[in-house]
């Protein structure tokens, strides 16, 4: 068998439908993010219409407290910006960065899911009516 010796050939290679499948899910939960980033600035925006509340009175939109939902917002908003980072760095050079992407992405699939299920769980509260 004549195999080449180089760093790139000497290492077992990824299988691509596993790669394949987590991409696919990394990408319906970056898509997912996107979109539940875009409806929860949606629900912030109409929510400012309703004024300031009573001093000692929280803030909710339905029966999510605002502040939380804010917080959610920004923490999307920086983790989306982190996405669009690593797009702009994605180089296959190299087997074991391929490898280190694949792993990146796997774990990054499980932060955009938790995200998704909290932006889930915040906009059905706030379809909820306040009383």
């Amino acid at each position: 068998m004549n195999r080449s010796t180089t760093p790139e050939n000497s290492e077992p290679s990824i299988d691509k439908t596993a790669y394949t499948n987590v991409l696919a899910a990394w990408t319906e939960a970056s898509f997912d993010l996107f979109v539940n980033f875009k409806k929860i600035k949606q629900c912030l925006n109409q929510d400012t219409t309703s004024g300031e509340p009573e001093r000692g009175q929280s803030s909710y939109i339905g029966q999510c407290p605002r502040e939380p939902l804010a917080a959610l917002f920004t923490d999307i908003g920086e983790e989306l910006d982190g996405l669009l980072q690593e797009l702009e760095h994605l180089n296959r050079n190299s087997q074991a960065e391929y490898k280190m992407k694949h792993a990146r992405m796997i774990a990054q699939t499980v932060i955009l899911n938790q995200l998704n299920q909290q932006a889930r769980d915040k906009l059905f509260l706030a379809t909820l009516s306040a009383t």
